[in-house]
């Protein structure tokens, strides 16, 4: 991985001086780092580097370790680098054993690309402020969560999220955009939404050990675009938040439903989503005032859509409208006749 970092390193360049010391303040400039830092924890609310004054941290392919990496029983307190105040840019290594590997705070509009946070007592990347941008970013083994979005209209590119105790991507802030990220292994959910009017498109969730995307009941106006989601340890997808969209979505295999709506989910728009082989349903709707439209689900061992709210009413009360489905209840209102297709 270090060797990736090296070779594919972003060009900056260089200043003078000697390789920065554990708990230095970068304020400006830019500064290259030609060893790597192995720093005693300093407690909490600390860093190995901190970095503020828009100044630039060029980590060289070299890596960063807090505390004792040997020492698997004593949590490290300190974070590896902190990006304080606004403007801040970090590139090219590793962050080992600290309590959070990078933490983006200050006013924001920081870069970080290509860093490796792996074995955190916490999380990967914590981003607490608005407007910054991550790309080429990795995220392995923390004990909490890969990536943490509190703040609001930051961007996370190209990036991948694995074997987390928590989720891959927590997304508590509101208009963040993540494309082309991975998450895959995670104890929790591949991607935990709780916050409004984020966008995530061409995004994969592969063998978590929870749902593949989870909507919290306070997440409105999302937008997901092209996901694929693989092997959940539950639902493919679960939605409780309102006016959500749904679009060109692959689910394969969930040990439960491919996408369930329950809750207190309403205004939600599925279309083109296509569901195979779920171990329960294949489309669930719970609740009303929901569409699908031109979707499809096929080899369920139950029914590959139930309407359970239309069910329950004894009406429709959601719109299902073009879908393909080989079976589905209440046929009134799912359509499960009219819309199959024909035998090839």
């Amino acid at each position: 991985m270090l060797y990736l970092f090296s070779v594919c390193a972003l060009i900056l360049p260089s200043s003078a001086g000697a390789n920065p010391a554990c708990g230095d303040t970068l304020t400006s400039g830019v500064t290259t780092m030609d060893a790597a830092l192995v720093c005693t924890d300093t407690g909490d609310g600390t860093a190995a580097l901190t970095l503020t004054g828009s100044a630039t941290l060029d980590m060289n392919g070299f890596y960063i370790v807090c505390g004792d990496h040997a020492d698997d029983l004593t949590a490290v307190l300190m974070d590896g680098v902190f990006l304080n105040g606004t403007k801040n840019t970090l590139a090219n290594g590793a962050i080992r054993n600290c309590q959070d590997g990078v933490e983006l705070g200050g006013g924001g509009g920081h870069t970080v690309s290509m860093v490796h946070a792996t074995e955190g007592w916490d999380d990967g990347f914590d981003v607490k402020s608005d407007g910054n941008k991550l790309s080429q970013v990795t995220s392995w083994g923390n004990d909490d969560a890969g990536v943490v979005l509190v703040g609001n209209k930051n961007q996370v590119t190209n990036s991948v999220a694995r074997s987390n105790d928590i989720d891959g991507f927590d997304i508590e802030g509101d208009g963040n955009k993540l494309k082309f990220v991975t998450s895959y292994g995670n104890l929790d959910d591949g991607f935990w939404i709780d916050g409004n009017k984020n966008s995530l498109s061409n995004i994969s969730a592969a063998d978590n050990g929870d749902e593949g995307i989870d909507i919290s009941n306070t997440a409105d106006g999302n937008k997901i675009k092209s996901a694929h989601t693989v092997s959940s340890g539950d639902n493919g997808i679960e939605l409780e938040g309102n006016k959500n969209k749904l679009s060109g979505v692959v689910i394969l295999g969930p040990p439960d439903d491919g996408v369930d709506l329950w809750g207190t989910a309403t205004g939600n728009k599925l279309s083109k989503v296509f569901v195979a082989e779920p171990s329960g349903e294949g489309i669930e709707l719970d609740t009303a005032g929901n569409s699908v439209q031109k979707s499809t689900s096929v080899m369920s061992p139950s029914t590959d859509a139930y309407d359970e709210a239309s069910d329950i009413a004894g009406s429709c009360v959601n719109s299902w409208k073009g879908n393909h489905f080989a079976n589905g209840w209440p046929a009134e209102c799912v359509g499960s006749v009219l819309n199959t297709p024909p035998l090839p």
